[in-house]
């Protein structure tokens, strides 16, 4: 059987000691950052060698940048810094997009030759998302999001430009008493972790 992980315990595998490219990363507010030290990005910013970082708040992105976070304006589907990674972590953004194969391709210029790019994506087999299905007859989906994948047609997107996933993880939250039972049943059904998160390389 295998362990369901949380994300950040996959993720400090992959950043430590490297330098990572970090997209999307306001997360609604900047003042996240100040209030919350399991901020996922602070969490990339304590153990990566170094952190670049791409979002589209403008606001949000100068007062990162009084933080001391090496903040760029950009959109994820086209954008270029001129400057090579070891690690790009894509949290949660590809199911906000509108082009897939257009941030594929500007991730894969901002890598080196032996390189990574990590993406974690919601799972629409979740158990939250069966349970609202079959109890409540809805799907509860963020009104930005524009599509759900999974490991194999995530799998499909990326051959077409010449990659493959390495390894795919099935993802929790850290544990809440209310989500007990989903946790234990994950155990058992992998699909129906609350994310997935392939890491993806060069075929």
């Amino acid at each position: 059987m295998e362990k369901i992980l949380e994300r950040k315990d996959i993720i400090k595998q992959y950043i430590r000691d490297k330098d990572v490219l970090d997209l999307w990363c306001v997360d609604h507010s900047a003042d996240t950052e100040k209030t919350k030290a399991s901020w996922f990005h602070r969490f990339i910013k304590d153990n990566a060698k170094s952190v670049v970082w791409v979002d589209m708040e403008k606001d949000e992105i100068e007062k990162l940048k009084k933080l001391w976070y090496n903040m760029h304006y950009g959109n994820v589907e086209d954008f270029d810094l001129w400057q090579k990674f070891d690690v790009v972590v894509a949290g949660e953004i590809i199911e906000h997009l509108s082009n897939f194969g257009l941030f594929i391709e500007s991730a894969k210029k901002h890598l080196k030759n032996d390189w990574k790019l990590i993406i974690s994506t919601p799972s629409p087999y979740s158990f939250y998302q069966l349970y609202q299905v079959l109890f409540k007859n809805r799907t509860v989906i963020h009104k930005q999001h524009t599509c759900f994948l999974v490991p194999s047609t995530l799998e499909s997107l990326v051959d077409r430009y010449g990659m493959k996933i390495e390894r795919t993880y099935f993802v929790d939250p850290p544990l809440k008493k209310r989500f007990f039972l989903f946790k234990l049943l994950n155990q058992f059904r992998k699909f129906t972790s609350t994310w997935f998160l392939s890491v993806v390389v060069f075929k």
